[in-house]
């Protein structure tokens, strides 16, 4: 998967963009492991806020991991909702709002999760 290539994903056959999804998802996850490494280090030097702005990161690429397989699980019909699934990728609140859903720990319920994300999409 190219960088940057993520609009290019909605031309694909099912089969291919499963495949190149599957590749996408392994370097999120590569991404976000060398940067943990990196973030640790940091907070084992004593240097908490490179660790906390390295950690914002790690969560933005884990979102977009959560983002692709969202993508992977979604119809491709009505193309206009599969496409708009694609484009948070490259939005920093979406990826926001899945770090933050990730990192959630008991929900109670669907209702409880709208209303937090909903609180969060708001502008102040």
């Amino acid at each position: 998967m190219r960088p940057r290539a993520i609009r290019d994903l909605g031309q694909l056959g099912p089969t291919e963009f499963n495949e190149e999804a599957a590749k996408g998802m392994r370097l999120c996850l590569l991404n976000a492991l060398r940067l943990w490494r990196d973030a640790a280090t940091l907070l084992k030097a004593n240097r908490p806020q490179g660790f906390t702005i390295l950690q914002l990161f790690v969560e933005e690429e884990a979102a977009k991991f959560h983002i692709l397989l969202d993508a992977v699980r979604c119809p491709r019909q009505p193309a206009d909702i599969f496409a708009r699934q694609l484009g948070y990728f490259n939005q920093h609140l979406a990826k926001g709002l899945y770090a933050m859903y990730y990192n959630m720990f008991s929900p109670a319920s669907l209702q409880e999760i709208q209303v937090h994300m909903d609180r969060e999409r708001r502008t102040p």
